[in-house]
């Protein structure tokens, strides 16, 4: 699991502080630190368990408007990107495990480059005919 809504998140407070805390550079900051949490903890060989409920009960409010929600879906976009780029060791590291190697390059192949793919595969169809 690479992604944990900020609104649903509970960390152990001295494992996070312990990796400097959430980044304040980035806009996905609730993914970074758990791909940072993932990277931290499979390289330095520490046992962990990162996990969720299935169940949680919490309000949101959903984007009332498609300007809104394209802003928001640019800004997960590229908080996506700068959590993988940022976390760019952990892929297909030899102690990545799952994460490394199953987790990551899914979130990089599917999620950050499948907007392209798609865009590219839109094109060639409609050149295609």
């Amino acid at each position: 699991m690479l992604i944990i809504s900020g609104a649903f998140g509970l960390f152990h407070k001295d494992t996070v502080v312990g990796i400097g805390g959430y980044r304040h550079d980035t806009l996905g900051e609730d993914m970074e630190l758990v791909v940072r949490l993932h990277r931290h903890l499979r390289l330095t060989g520490k046992p962990y368990r990162i996990t969720f409920t299935p169940d949680p009960v919490c309000w949101t409010e959903a984007q009332e408007d498609l300007k809104t929600l394209k802003n928001q879906r640019i800004r997960w976009q590229r908080g996506l990107c700068e959590s993988l780029t940022k976390n760019l060791d952990l892929l297909c590291h030899p102690k990545g495990e799952t994460v490394g190697w199953l987790a990551f390059p899914f979130m990089a192949l599917f999620e950050w480059l499948g907007p392209a793919i798609e865009v590219f595969g839109y094109l060639f169809v409609t050149v295609g005919d």
